[in-house]
């Protein structure tokens, strides 16, 4: 069984996917903190903030991120 899914069962009396999101945070602050599941828990960390700051979401509204030649693209006639 998955570590995520036997504290979930241990802590809340039902699988990690069915949990609350105060109940997921709860469990993943815990992970974080136990030397076992912590370097697990720094790749799920590291590769979800890079998946998010990488979505187009984020570089058109947030970043305002403009695709060359985007904003400097002139037209010559």
């Amino acid at each position: 069984m998955l570590k995520t899914e036997e504290l979930a069962l241990k802590a809340n009396n039902k699988p990690f996917v069915q949990c609350n999101a105060k109940q997921r945070s709860d469990l993943l602050l815990q992970m974080s903190n136990d030397t076992a599941t912590k370097p697990f828990i720094g790749l799920v960390k590291n590769l979800t903030i890079r998946g998010y700051t990488n979505s187009e979401y984020y570089l058109v509204n947030i970043a305002k991120y403009n695709i060359a030649p985007g904003f400097y693209w002139s037209v010559v006639e």
